[in-house]
């Protein structure tokens, strides 16, 4: 029997799956990549370019609670799921910010994957270490 590969799935769960389908990702986070997969986390970077960025030349609020909504996905993914639901209740606390050419990077970890909900943090940084922001995400995930 062959031995499932977490960052396989997790690869092809968003390359094949969810990118072709969401034009929002599709926008934001075509440039995003994905670092590290254990069983209930994932890892990605992704440098921020004018697309992420706001009227006052810092990171869009928006693109945060993307962030968090996606790497919430992907760490639902990690626990080998083929689909990773939907949202019940985001939040997202806005800490510092960052601007054109950093580098964020995003943890996401699924605390629990139960029959009906997930529940799940993230964190956003840049690669320098500052918090920019933290998202506490539910997501309704009955198979």
């Amino acid at each position: 029997m062959a031995a499932f590969d977490r960052t396989a799935h997790v690869n092809n769960f968003w390359n094949n799956k969810i990118k072709p389908s969401s034009p929002i990702y599709a926008f934001l986070l075509s440039e995003i990549t994905i670092t590290d997969v254990e069983e209930n986390s994932v890892v990605a970077e992704l440098k921020l370019g004018p697309n992420h960025i706001n009227s006052k030349g810092t990171l869009h609020g928006a693109v945060s609670a993307t962030l968090v909504d996606w790497a919430s996905s992907m760490a639902i993914a990690a626990t080998g799921r083929d689909r990773t639901g939907v949202s019940t209740d985001l939040h997202t606390t806005y800490i510092s910010t960052a601007k054109t050419g950093d580098v964020l990077v995003i943890r996401g970890t699924a605390s629990k994957v139960g029959s009906n909900l997930a529940y799940t943090t993230v964190d956003i940084s840049k690669s320098s270490g500052e918090v920019v922001a933290h998202g506490v995400h539910t997501k309704f995930v009955r198979q």
